[in-house]
Parts: structure tokens; sequence; C-alpha cells
């Protein structure tokens, strides 16, 4: 080959190369791969975990072990109060097993993953210039901020070699830290066989009880804030009652909207508004109904779409979180 042409093809070359890596660093490939990475990997490793309150936080370590395409099992070492818990998920399913129990119990169901059109809707994807370390390996970071103002933020660091989520920071609408999750080590595609049976799911578990038809004809809010649709309404038992639970997504944010018959909150006066870290809560009766509504967008959002549920919600103190 002439020395013009060797110029030539690694002039070419470079381009390519350029043109591709710039393609896979795109935030919206980063996180494609990234959700489709556990389909194809398989690890182990111990995951510390950080959830922040108002005046304090608490921090959880766990063992993860990860069979592909979808079996995990999460058993906590710490703090006391969960240590020996096991959460074992297989697809769909999910069992919990707190320390010292032989039966299992059936969970509920994971959180619905991210909605992948609706979060590039609202969501701005950028990936930060660079590698980070997580757990010895390389990571790039992914940065998800919202477009509509008021709304959390994430952060997630993707191991370039496999696209696994080695850690993650969830932020509330005032950019203040509502949790950290990171892997402290991890082995990728281990040799998993003398762990196989406690990945399988349980012969036997107690069932949740079944959940009643609602009595009464849930009202949804006239207002929803920028970027939210809704995701249907379930019902859900609080003590003898029957709750609907209305949610609203923007693809990354869920704002949770609670109704029930008054007599369910008979012994209580949980009315008022609230502040906590990861969510903002605002309770209300309405003649004999009970309404709350929660989620971690600003307050005056939320109000504002508590008030669409006709007549709007009375003002209350703020109660102490």
């Amino acid at each position: 080959m002439s020395r013009p042409a060797r110029i030539l093809l690694i002039a070419v070359t470079l381009i390519v190369a350029a043109v591709v890596a710039q393609a896979a660093s795109t935030g919206p490939e980063l996180l494609r791969r990234s959700q489709q990475a556990e389909r194809a990997h398989s690890y182990r490793g111990t995951r510390v975990s950080r959830m922040f309150f108002p005046r304090y936080s608490i921090t959880a370590v766990a063992g993860v072990v990860h069979q592909r395409p979808a079996t995990t099992r999460v058993e906590y070492r710490s703090p006391s109060s969960i240590e020996g818990t096991v959460v074992l998920q297989v697809g769909a399913q999910r069992w919990r097993r707190a320390s010292g129990d032989r039966l299992w119990q059936r969970a509920a169901a994971p959180p619905e993953p991210e909605a992948f059109d609706l979060l590039l809707r609202n969501y701005d994807l950028r990936v930060s210039p660079g590698t980070q370390p997580v757990a010895q390996r390389d990571c790039s970071l992914l940065l998800i901020d919202p477009r509509h103002k008021g709304n959390p933020s994430k952060r997630m660091w993707i191991d370039r070699a496999t696209g696994l989520v080695l850690r993650t920071e969830l932020l509330n609408w005032k950019q203040q830290h509502i949790s950290i999750s990171a892997f402290r080590d991890i082995e990728v595609n281990p040799n998993l066989t003398g762990v196989l049976p406690s990945l399988a799911p349980p012969r036997q578990a107690q069932i949740a009880p079944r959940r009643t038809a609602l009595g009464f004809q849930p009202i949804p809010p006239r207002y929803i804030p920028p970027g939210y649709v809704s995701r249907g309404t379930d019902p859900m038992t609080l003590g003898k009652f029957t709750a609907a639970h209305l949610r609203y997504t923007d693809g990354l944010n869920t704002i949770s909207l609670f109704q029930a018959p008054g007599q369910a909150f008979a012994d209580e006066t949980p009315f008022g508004s609230m502040e906590l870290s990861f969510t903002q809560v605002i309770m209300w009766r309405r003649g004999d109904m009970a309404f709350a509504i929660m989620g971690d967008i600003d307050p005056a959002e939320l109000r504002k779409m508590a008030d669409s549920i006709a007549p709007p919600a009375p003002p209350r103190a703020r109660m102490s979180p």
C-alpha cells in the first residue's frame, strides 16, 4: 500500500472511530445500554445505600447476586434492624424474608421501569466528559436534569465495559440528595454455580391479601404538572378500608394521589402539609372522603394539583416531619 493510501486509511479510521465514540457516548444511547445491561451480564458484589431524611440519614449495606437475565438476590448486612433480610426477585415476581423467618412473603411488585420516550421528552440527558471510577471500574457519568423546573434530578455512573449501573444518586427538586447507592466491590460474570440454590424461587410463600374493589369513584385532578401523564389507578388496603392510588409520572418522577373513606383515618389527624427530603405531602378531608397527594416536586405545583380536585384542598398548618 502506498504512503498516501496509508495516510488516507488512517484518517478515515480516526474519523469513523470518532463518530462511533460520539454516538456511543450520547445520553440516550448510554441510558438505553444501561437498561439492557443486566439481561446480558451476571454479577455479585457489595452495595452501600444511603437514604437522607430532614435531620438524619440511614446507611444500608447489602450483598447482591444477579444472574442474567432477570434474577437478583439482595441480602442486607446492616443496619441491625434489617440485618439478614433477603429480597429475591425473579422476573416480575419478588419475595422477602426477614431475618429468623422460615417462610417467604410475596412482596409488592417492583417499581415500573423508567418510561424511556417519556423521560426523553421531559429530561435532558448529558454525558460528563472523561471517566470516573466506581468499585475500581471506569464509568461514564450520565446527568439527567429536568426540562420543567421543580422536578428531581438523577446521576448514574455506568460501567464503560458492560453498561451496568454501579452508582446512582437521586436529587430532589431543590438539588439536595435523596439517596446514594453504589457498589463498593463487584465481580462481573462470575461462576455462580455454588449459589444457584439461593437464587431459586421459594416453594412456599405467604400471599398478600387480595385487594377488594373500590366502593367509590375516584376523583381525578383537573390540573397535572407539565410533562406528567396518568399511569392508572390501583386499589390498596388501608386497614379494613380500600383506598385508590392514582399515579402520575414524567418518566423519572412519580406523583401519587390517594383517596379513601374518611373513616380510614378516624383515629388520626394527618391533615396538613409536610416537606421531607424526598417528597412533599398534602393531606386533607372533603366530606366523608380523605385525600393525600405526595411527590418530589415544587410544593406550588403539588398544591395546584391538589386544589384542582374541587373543591380546593383547604390550607392547613405545616405538619412536623
